[in-house]
């Protein structure tokens, strides 16, 4: 996409601007002067200067301290609407109800009818009070815990002799029995507990909410337990079904994201450093671009805002687009002091040549992204108006700050 951009640009878009505007430009629109006097506004920031390093120093201050803050766990309601009914459900149940994250833990016993044996049917039980004896969890089920509660449910308000008699006969065959024709209209959802080839069962796990990692760390940490108190080889164990994986995927880019940053800017800064041949304006240029991109990161942190697998591009983005704006506002200021022209003056003429289109990119790019406020996915909400705070000290930053090192 870039290089097709960048090729119709300086291509068929420029074979266009010939014929669209083959006439010169009158004498008097070349002589015409300039409406902003940018000579006010440099003095202004050489007067400033102390004043510019102090505010500086304060920003980074600011920006360590908000880092501080920045909430790296996400919930998976998060990706909901605050008013959305089945956000407030999933919260009310979380709230009320013991917990909303279910957990699937799939047991294979190794063999068809497996869940039947006596010796898997006893891992069972052990796997699920490995479950509940952890803090975290509020409740967990398996297909033998089903069983006996119904059954209990059904002859506790029997006769002794009835009680007897269900004891030693119908306990033992309670799987055979509710799985019948007869219980299938009765019971639906017996087919939840079981495969049909009653090959594989499942251990469901329910918590309340806890952090990402934290709820990560516990189903690593469970499912090691679980294999270890294994008492056959053939007995296989996986949680691959879940709320824990987006979480996982989530994670994961986030880790990614986060520890490529600093091989980012090292790349960034040996490419300017080719560019001007000058590693001053390179440290210069990455300093300035770091600076606002940092702050809108700390601005997710004292505004709530997740860390998640979208928000955390906001960075990488603004970062691509505020280093642009740099590298040709110092390319045009090197050019300038090339031809002869001083410090002051270099910076006149490159405000002259580059702040409008500097401010109207901003401004073009800042309203696109506003747009994404009406979206219904609160991660895109977060990722367009950071992303357009982000642009905008991005522009202050190279109107005030670059003009005062320079």
């Amino acid at each position: 996409g870039m290089v097709l951009m960048f090729a119709i640009t300086f291509g068929p878009a420029l074979m266009l601007l010939r014929f669209l505007h083959a006439g010169r430009v009158p004498v008097a629109v070349q002589q015409q002067p300039r409406s902003l006097d940018y000579s006010r506004w440099l003095g202004r920031v050489r007067h400033w200067r102390p004043a510019i390093a102090v505010g500086t120093l304060l920003l980074v201050g600011t920006m360590v301290w908000g880092w501080s803050k920045v909430r790296t766990d996400i919930r998976a309601t998060e990706f909901l609407e605050a008013e959305s009914p089945t956000r407030q459900v999933v919260e009310l149940c979380d709230r009320e109800c013991g917990g909303i994250n279910v957990l699937r833990i799939e047991i294979d016993s190794g063999r068809t009818n497996g869940v039947e044996d006596a010796k898997f049917i006893e891992y069972l039980q052990r796997a699920r009070a490995i479950a509940v004896a952890r803090e975290e969890v509020e409740v967990a089920y398996a297909f033998p815990w089903v069983l006996d509660q119904i059954y209990h449910a059904a002859v506790d308000d029997e006769s002794k002799l009835v009680r007897v008699m269900a004891e030693k006969l119908v306990k033992p065959n309670m799987l055979r029995i509710l799985s019948s024709n007869a219980f299938e209209e009765m019971l639906p959802l017996m087919d939840i507990l079981f495969d049909e080839e009653r090959r594989k069962t499942y251990l469901y796990v329910r918590t309340r909410f806890m952090p990402a990692e934290e709820y990560i760390a516990m189903i690593h940490t469970l499912m090691r337990e679980l294999e270890e108190a294994r008492s056959d080889a053939t007995i296989s164990v996986s949680a691959t079904e879940g709320i824990h994986e987006i979480l996982e995927a989530d994670r994961v880019i986030v880790h990614s994201q986060t520890s490529t940053a600093g091989i980012t800017c090292a790349l960034v800064g040996l490419a300017l450093v080719m560019i001007w041949r000058s590693l001053s304006l390179a440290l210069i240029a990455l300093f300035i671009n770091v600076l606002p991109v940092g702050l809108v990161v700390a601005l997710q942190g004292f505004v709530g805002v997740p860390l998640n697998a979208i928000t955390i591009m906001v960075a990488a983005v603004a970062f691509g687009i505020a280093v642009d704006d740099t590298i040709h506002f110092i390319t045009h200021w090197r050019m300038a002091r090339a031809r002869g022209l001083d410090g002051e003056a270099a910076l006149r003429e490159t405000m002259e040549v580059k702040c409008r289109p500097i401010v109207c990119t901003t401004v073009i790019l800042a309203g696109i992204l506003c747009v994404f406020a009406f979206s219904s996915f609160p991660p895109v909400v977060h990722f367009g108006l950071l992303l357009a705070a982000g642009l905008a000290g991005a522009l202050l930053a190279a109107l005030g700050l670059l003009p005062a090192w320079l």
